[in-house]
């Protein structure tokens, strides 16, 4: 399954969610009793994925604030980690 979504679970816990995709982005999302709490998800460039060597530097922000405002938006239906599993 990972391999089929380009994901890598690196920390599963009730405290915190930390995978990496595609080997580009190491995504951070700090639970409360496994319950994500997406306002404080943080995404990090991975190696020579920086923002950095970006070319398009204006649009990979967009792309960020826009990811982080998805997942705050869709934070209404209390979806858990216990229920994904």
């Amino acid at each position: 399954m990972q391999d089929l979504h380009l994901w890598r679970a690196m920390q599963l816990s009730a405290e915190m969610v930390e995978f990496v995709y595609d080997s580009k982005y190491r995504v951070i999302i700090p639970c409360r009793r496994y319950s994500p709490i997406p306002e404080v998800l943080d995404v990090v460039p991975l190696g020579d994925h920086s923002r950095a060597g970006d070319d398009f530097p204006l649009l990979t922000e967009l792309m960020y604030r826009i990811g982080r405002r998805r997942a705050t938006e869709n934070h209404d239906n209390k979806l858990t980690l216990r229920m994904v599993s």
